[in-house]
């Protein structure tokens, strides 16, 4: 990555996680993670990505989905904002 090191960018996600899976306890929470080929598609950033994703797969409730299933669900809840 070109402004944070693989430890800085994985340390920055572990605590924005953190923060988000403490305050689901009351109220839904998402957290996106987008990588694109030519900056994360290096063997320390796919080691980073491994690293996150098997810490956040420990924690009871958390789910991992596509963009397209998480428009599809928030189109059916009826509790989701609409402009």
């Amino acid at each position: 990555m070109r402004n944070f090191s693989p430890d800085q960018y994985v340390t920055q996600v572990k605590m924005e996680f953190d923060q988000l899976y403490e305050e689901s306890a009351t109220r839904r929470r998402q957290l996106s993670l987008t990588f694109h080929d030519r900056v994360s598609g290096t063997p320390q950033m796919v080691k980073a990505a491994t690293e996150l994703i098997r810490y956040m797969q420990k924690h009871p409730g958390v789910v991992f989905k596509r963009k397209d299933e998480i428009a599809r669900m928030t189109l059916k809840d009826p509790t989701s904002l609409r402009e």
